[in-house]
């Protein structure tokens, strides 16, 4: 105990000699620059490789085992950034991230429905079973965690407009499972590692993502995962349009304008095509519009448009602007957060969706939701407003509540700002 004491003692830089203090300094200032390497490498790049139980917990910063929040706990971090850095990057994607951001977002969707997935991998397991190999050294491969890892990360590589009898797509998605899934096993070091190669490990994980991109596997596959496909689309909306309007400053990473299904990187520096990603963002298509046809992504570019120009037209509200808890009642409030940013004469509100997949419940549109007498309840400094909504285009004047029902215009995603005047 007396060592780790004494490195308290120097941390804490707990000393009154001048000589004694001059060290501690020095210490505490090299303890500092190695505690971020440890933590990349130990934890980030290592352990986040072998704990998967569910990988989109798994994110740089991110701590697996805080698994969910509920509505109070988000509004009570929400009211804290504010406080703290209000002017603070709000990213869903970096050059860093494990994960893209719309992957992250169906992957989540797991947890609603933990049985109808555990189905679903008994399905694959048996389906791929001969192609897991015992090796001579008494091992699996791939092992069970790692085989469990593989079928989340092919759940959200592939894109909501993916087509299994498509072979050029097929090919091309399983040569960046093929990079991943080497980089995952190498990064966990339990089997295999960058500086010691464990080939047949490697080479049996390789055919057996292989044989995972074969038809016969892969249809069935995609089939059985659709639900969490779309519930996934309908997250992604939703964290879109909650960093448009929490406190901060959206920070998009290239390309994630449409979803971004990338895995690790290299993966998540792939070209980006700018083109198409210009010609949806000024389209002027409706949000709605955009959302009947979601498996494109449009729906995402369009939500981020009509946002950032809502944010623009008051940017101080979005950033310094009060942040209220607003309360949500009905058949669904359990699926709806909603919150208001106020600053002076300039108020907005965000409703968007939550625990989707429970939300649709087995349906493949994003629209026409029924939401029943859900309302949101309208705090007496907002009644009386007239807000603009950047989904839909119309006026809303605010009444003591929001329903729902009559607020929504097909897609369950509203952001109601004071209009530019």
């Amino acid at each position: 105990d007396e060592p780790v004491a004494f490195v308290g003692r120097l941390l804490k830089l707990d000393f009154e000699d001048g000589a004694a203090m001059a060290g501690a300094l020095d210490f505490t200032r090299r303890f500092q620059q190695t505690t971020g390497a440890v933590m990349a490498k130990a934890v980030e790049d290592t352990v986040f490789y072998r704990w998967n139980r569910l990988i989109a917990l798994n994110e740089v910063g991110g701590e697996p085992d805080h698994y969910g929040a509920d509505i109070d706990a988000f509004h009570t971090a929400m009211q804290i950034r504010l406080e703290d850095q209000p002017e603070g990057l709000l990213a869903l994607s970096t050059h860093d991230t494990k994960r893209g951001e719309d992957a992250r977002a169906r992957i989540y969707t797991i947890s609603e429905a933990p049985d109808a997935w555990n189905e679903i991998v008994r399905y694959a397991a048996d389906a791929l079973a001969p192609y897991r190999v015992s090796l001579d050294d008494g091992g699996l491969s791939p092992d069970p965690a790692t085989e469990w890892g593989f079928y989340q990360s092919l759940l959200g590589v592939l894109p909501a407009d993916f087509d299994p009898r498509d072979a050029t797509a097929r090919d091309e998605i399983r040569q960046r499972m093929r990079a991943f899934m080497e980089k995952a096993v190498r990064e966990a070091k339990q089997f295999t590692s960058w500086t010691a190669p464990n080939e047949p490990y490697e080479e049996a994980l390789l055919a057996f993502v292989d044989a995972a991109f074969e038809p016969a596997f892969l249809e069935p596959f995609w089939e059985r995962v659709q639900p969490f496909v779309a519930a996934g689309a309908l997250t992604s909306l939703s964290q879109t349009l909650v960093r448009l309007g929490a406190p901060g400053v959206p920070d998009i990473y290239q390309g994630t304008e449409f979803y971004d299904n990338s895995l690790v990187d290299p993966d998540n520096r792939r070209l980006v095509d700018f083109d198409a990603r210009l010609a949806a963002l000024r389209s002027g298509e409706p949000v709605r519009d955009a959302a009947a046809h979601w498996r494109d992504g449009v729906a995402k570019a369009r939500l981020t448009a009509v946002g950032l120009a809502a944010r623009g037209a008051r940017p101080g509200l979005f950033t310094v602007g009060d942040y209220l808890p607003l309360e949500v009642e009905g058949a669904a409030a359990s699926h709806f957060l909603a919150f208001a940013r106020l600053s002076g004469d300039d108020a907005a509100i965000v409703v968007a969706p939550r625990l989707c997949l429970t939300l649709l419940d087995g349906r493949s549109d994003l629209t026409g939701i029924a939401v029943g007498d859900t309302r949101v309840v309208v705090p007496a400094v907002l009644a009386g407003r007239r807000l603009s909504d950047a989904v839909t285009g119309k006026p809303v004047t605010l009444d003591r509540e929001l329903r729902l029902e009559e607020l929504f215009d097909g897609v369950p995603l509203a952001l109601l700002s004071t209009p530019r005047g």
